[in-house]
């Protein structure tokens, strides 16, 4: 579904092809339903894992603040509200260095999203942007 056609590999062109959004939010509704038709609960999900991490030779996509607005905005969002399901939405999803990114995620799709994930094991982390967003 990425722009570049691989999974892992370099990082020209390494984001979601935009053709491919009610395909990636359908996928979530799915990936929720089959855990819970094995009894699993899934209580939250975030878009991407690292969205920020751009690297070559990882399974990675890059997926910046504003294209994570408007997948969870315009797809993700009302694809699971359609399916019925009440897995909350959770911004960002990577280190604490760029509160930004939460913030414009909250701030443009805060009907569906008011949570931020947080990764804590960057050098360069400070709790006080936790403490703002959460102020």
């Amino acid at each position: 579904m990425k722009l570049n056609h691989v999974m892992i590999g370099n990082t020209t062109d390494n984001m979601l092809n935009m053709s491919y959004a009610a395909s990636y939010a359908e996928y979530f509704v799915k990936y929720i339903q089959r855990f819970a038709a094995q009894g699993v609960t899934v209580d939250a999900i975030t878009l991407q894992n690292e969205p920020l991490n751009n690297a070559s030779g990882l399974p990675a996509m890059y997926v910046g603040a504003q294209e994570s607005t408007n997948l969870i905005e315009n797809w993700v969002g009302p694809a699971l509200r359609l399916a019925g399901l009440n897995t909350d939405i959770w911004a960002y999803d990577h280190n604490l260095d760029v509160p930004s990114y939460a913030q414009t995620v909250i701030n443009g799709a805060g009907r569906y999203v008011d949570t931020a994930a947080w990764h804590c094991y960057a050098s360069n982390n400070t709790w006080r942007y936790v403490s703002r967003l959460c102020g």
